[in-house]
């Protein structure tokens, strides 16, 4: 079962052409690797520039899908799913929830902190006009407390995680919010 490459029409007489290499069912176009994630040998009848080349593209592919994540519309700073799964795992009871989002934006998907709802959650809403956001209380949430900070989609959590590491804080992630259900599930009840 060798590598074979499918004919194409303006092919050129050395063997290379617009249409990329298969190996049975593994195609070398460039968008199936970055969803598909499969590694797959090259062609050794090219030559070794067109290898190289290839294999530069697989590499750069793989590392683009692992920075990536699943969820390209995943806002920047926005922590994957894996990463809050482990996060709130070792962090257990120790774990607060800083939610940023205004009073009106609570919704049944994602309500705000209450003394029922939540309760490792308290609502500290980041001030889109001034920049900031009333910070906790030092006495009761030490500067190494893992933190998640959230709002409905991530882009405040990203300003609120920025702002209380520049208040000292130093074990915070972004968790996005409601609007990113992966992300949601990891620690939306706590």
């Amino acid at each position: 079962n060798g590598v074979t490459r499918e004919p194409h029409d303006g092919d050129s007489n050395d063997g290379f052409s617009s249409r990329l290499f298969t190996n049975g069912s593994c195609s070398y176009n460039l968008k199936e690797e970055l969803q598909s994630k499969q590694q797959c040998a090259i062609n050794p009848a090219l030559p070794m520039i067109f290898r190289l080349i290839c294999l530069l593209g697989l590499v750069v592919a793989g590392e683009v899908m692992a920075f990536a994540g699943p969820s390209p519309s995943r806002k920047p700073g926005v922590s994957a799913p894996e990463v809050l799964k482990e996060f709130v795992e070792a962090a257990g009871e120790s774990l607060l929830v800083v939610d940023v989002r205004e009073a009106f934006e609570a919704t049944e998907e994602g309500p705000l902190p209450s003394d029922t709802v939540r309760p490792q959650a308290i609502n500290l809403s980041w001030d889109r006009e001034a920049g900031n956001m009333p910070l906790p209380d030092s006495e009761e949430v030490p500067f190494d407390k893992p933190i998640i900070t959230h709002c409905g989609g991530g882009g405040r959590g990203q300003k609120a995680r920025d702002f209380l590491e520049k208040n000292g804080y130093t074990n915070v992630l972004n968790g996005g919010g409601p609007e990113d259900a992966e992300c949601w599930k990891e620690f939306g009840s706590k």
